[in-house]
């Protein structure tokens, strides 16, 4: 054999040149904003009333209680941008205060059903027979009731507050949930490796947390992320009938209350931009749960 027809194999070198560059976070996110733009719209608003939230008094130009009385129904000017109420309250400051409120009620609640109803979707899918149809039958109660008027039932027996509000707004989505991560934890239930871990002894709980929960990640995911979307338009229903955020504490729902029985006509300020920053926000988290929804789910997923 000639010389020229040998090769020299150097050991890990055919599975380095095959090996794919790592991946970032960075990369990911071009990605997603390349193949999902209004998802990535979405992320990117739902970061700016994050940043809201958190910085609220370092970015808000008046103290949002303060009254003004010289100032009172001023429409939006250099000093007041978004016009003030009739108190003389500048409703910039006010809007940038109550997105703490608003996103602690709608993220809380949305977050802590999500879990709440993944956590039994998850046991009873495992579990089965009396177990899982006694927990279905009860999630059919509360799935009877419409989630306003279950809300609604909620805040009027426990009183208006900040936390009872969240509360309220969790309840609703426990059986939205737990029936959502139930159809996808009994078609991860049947899968072979599951079977494996029963065959080799793993006790229920370590099946459960680390075989399980894991591909059903995804979809609890999404369903924390649409859910919060409603959260958020719950907590303001609930605000404007006067069962949500007590004031003075500002909301987006319950700035909305004068404005529509009072001065909707003289100061139309105090309607539109509170009710233009509820849509804008449950418009981006609708926007960011489908993405995720696409991009997460590997049975509607496109871009490969």
């Amino acid at each position: 054999m000639s010389s020229g027809s040998t090769h020299t194999l150097v050991p890990g070198a055919a599975s380095t040149s095959l090996q794919r560059p790592a991946r970032g976070i960075w990369w990911h996110t071009a990605r997603f904003a390349r193949h999902k733009p209004l998802g990535m719209a979405g992320a990117v608003v739902t970061g700016v009333f994050i940043v809201l939230a958190v910085a609220g008094p370092l970015l808000a130009p008046f103290n949002p209680y303060a009254l003004r009385p010289e100032h009172v129904l001023e429409a939006p000017n250099a000093t007041f941008i978004l016009g003030t109420d009739d108190l003389g309250r500048d409703q910039l400051s006010r809007i940038i205060y109550g997105t703490r409120a608003s996103l602690y009620v709608g993220v809380l609640g949305a977050l802590a059903g999500s879990m709440l109803g993944g956590i039994i979707g998850l046991i009873t899918a495992f579990k089965g027979g009396v177990a899982d149809s006694a927990a279905q039958r009860v999630m059919d109660v509360l799935m009877s009731f419409p989630m306003m008027v279950l809300a609604l039932a909620m805040v009027a027996a426990l009183g208006p507050s900040l936390l009872n509000a969240a509360i309220a707004v969790s309840v609703p989505f426990i059986p939205r949930s737990a029936r959502t991560i139930r159809s996808r934890a009994l078609s991860v239930k049947e899968a072979m490796y599951i079977e494996s871990t029963k065959a080799i002894g793993c006790s229920d709980r370590r099946t459960i947390l680390y075989h399980m929960l894991p591909n059903c990640l995804a979809p609890w995911l999404v369903v924390c992320t649409v859910q919060i979307a409603s959260g958020v338009l719950v907590e303001a229903s609930l605000s404007f009938l006067g069962l949500g955020v007590p004031p003075p504490e500002p909301s987006w729902g319950n700035m909305l209350v004068g404005a529509a029985t009072k001065y909707v006509e003289a100061a139309p300020w105090m309607a539109i931009f509170p009710g233009l920053v509820i849509t804008v926000s449950v418009f981006s988290f609708s926007l960011l749960g489908d993405a995720l929804r696409d991009v997460l789910d590997p049975r509607i997923r496109t871009d490969r």
